[in-house]
Formats: C-alpha cells, structure tokens, sequence
C-alpha cells in the first residue's frame, strides 16, 4: 500500500482501518523518507497573529511529520500508563495511539474543534494532548499553558481537564484555563456551571459559575467575582495585564513575543503591574512596564534585561 499524505493525516487523527496503520508504521521504521508537503491542517486554525507576523507557505519534510507523530504516540503513552491507576472504575482509558498533541509557538493563537465538537483557543506556547476521538463515561484532555474551551454540552460524558496541578469538570459550558509552568493555575468561568479541584488536595473541589475566578495558592482555592471578558479578551487580540507581579509579566513576555527575559534583581519580582493593551509591539509594552514600575531594561539580540 503507497503512503501518501493524506494517509498520514488519516493515521495522525486515528481513523485508518488495520490495514492501513500498518501499512504506515512499517512506513514509519523504514528509511524512504519521500519529498515535501504541506503540514495538515484540518480541523485546526491558526489565528491571526497578534504579536508577531504569522508563518505562512510552511512547508515540513515528510521526516518531520513522522517524527511528530512518533512523539504525540509517544507522549500519548506517558498519558495512557501515567493515568491508568487514577482512572480506575471510570471505564476505558484512550490508548496511546488515539492520542495528539497539539502545540502552539511563542505569539501563535490556534483554534481546533475536538471530536465532540467542542471548540478550543489555544493562547502562545501551549500544549493540549486530546485523543482522536472520545470513547467511554467521560471526555478527558491533558493542558499546559492557556485555553479557551467553549465545551459542547452532553451530560452523559462529564468533560475533563487536567494539568500538572488541577482537575475541571464540565458537562457544557465556556471557561478559560491558564497553567503555564511556574505560575499559580487560574479558572475563569464565563457561561454555565465548572468543578474546579486541586489534585494534592482531597477535598478542595469548588464549584464556579459564570462571572468567578479561581486561583491556586497557599495550598487551596482563592475565589472571587470578576468580569470574565477580560480575562478571555487574548481571543481577540488583546492583552490584559491585571496586577500582576513583574515576574508574571517576564513569562508573559517570553510567550508572545519570543524573547528571553533576565530580571537582574530579585527585589523587583514583587513589583506589580496592570495594563490593557489592543496588539501591542514588544516595544510599546516594555515602555510601559518600565514606566509604571520605575524599572530600567536593555533590550538586544532578543534579551531583555529589567534591573533597578
């Protein structure tokens, strides 16, 4: 059987028949590695750029499309072996070859619609592991970093988000979740019902509704009334800074824009910020950040240096 791209595509989202995945992993460990072709896009959408000029014309080798599935399998794997103990009783697990995982780049909005149809914003340099197709009591995906999810409704299977700190569940409903490496893990609810619950904490699960906001810290759940648009506004192109400390804003920056962030005093990470900006240029934030927390910077070869 002759692998073409569109069987790669077909074998990348689970939907070959036996004969052809085999026929693609004895592809997968040969040495023919064919020419060029267009990287898939089917059922995903990367937004306008908001940062930085999207990528366009991009072509990938077949080499790299291989290998990109033999790591979403394989990162599939550590969710299926890493998972199988915890979801005991809760029926069928997806198994690894089932599993994608979705990244975005530093400035890179995407938007993808899942096998159930629900709809998910995925903000700069995040990752999303979901399965080709949902099976079983419940729907469960795998997030780091940041995503709108505007959850297609189905009260027979509960949707599920887990990220290295929290477990949300839904039956349908719209909610932002951010959890980006080392920094507080943050539900915003703004339609419907969500159960929000710390995995080290028995016992913590809270229940939000539209118009809360839940973060993690001191070992529990703080919550509180906020107007959700502005924590969901980066879907359109907009950047909302809302008293955060300036070591927030560093991560903040290296997401979108690229840029790799050294804050030489450690007395400045305490410092707070707040903004709203509409597209800003990595220029026109800095300025500001600088302004309003009395801290000089240098900006060079894609460094930025923040220092008293």
């Amino acid at each position: 059987m002759r692998v073409t791209p569109e069987l790669i595509r077909k074998y990348h989202r689970g939907r070959c028949t036996p004969e052809e995945a085999a026929a693609v992993e004895e592809w997968l460990v040969s040495a023919n590695w064919p020419g060029d072709y267009e990287q898939p896009a089917e059922g995903e959408e990367t937004l306008p750029g908001r940062w930085q000029p999207p990528v366009k014309g991009r072509r990938i080798g077949w080499y790299g499309v291989a290998a990109a599935i033999v790591l979403a399998v394989a990162a599939g794997a550590v969710f299926f072996f890493g998972e199988s103990k915890s979801r005991q009783g809760q029926g069928p697990v997806a198994s690894a070859e089932t599993m994608r995982v979705i990244k975005t780049r530093n400035g890179e909005l995407r938007q993808l619609t899942l096998d159930d149809g629900t709809i998910v914003y995925l903000n700069a340099a995040a990752t999303l592991h979901i399965p080709a197709r949902f099976s079983g009591p419940v729907r469960e995906i795998r997030l780091s970093g940041e995503a709108y999810f505007e959850v297609a409704k189905d009260p027979s299977r509960p949707f599920i988000v887990r990220t290295p700190e929290s477990l949300t569940r839904v039956l349908g409903t719209h909610f932002n979740l951010k959890a980006y490496t080392g920094e507080p893990t943050e539900l915003v609810v703004s339609e419907g019902k969500v159960a929000f619950s710390l995995l080290s904490e028995a016992g913590s699960e809270a229940i939000l509704t539209a118009g809360e906001r839940a973060v993690t810290g001191g070992g529990g759940i703080i919550r509180e009334k906020v107007y959700a648009g502005r924590y969901i506004s980066w879907k359109e192109g907009r950047l909302v800074l809302d008293d955060l400390p300036l070591s927030s804003v560093a991560g903040l920056i290296t997401r979108h824009y690229g840029v790799r962030v050294e804050i030489r005093d450690p007395a400045l990470n305490a410092r707070r910020y707040s903004g709203s900006f509409e597209k800003p240029t990595l220029e026109q934030l800095i300025e500001d950040v600088a302004y309003v927390t009395e801290t000089g910077y240098i900006l060079k070869d894609s460094v930025l240096i923040l220092h008293k």
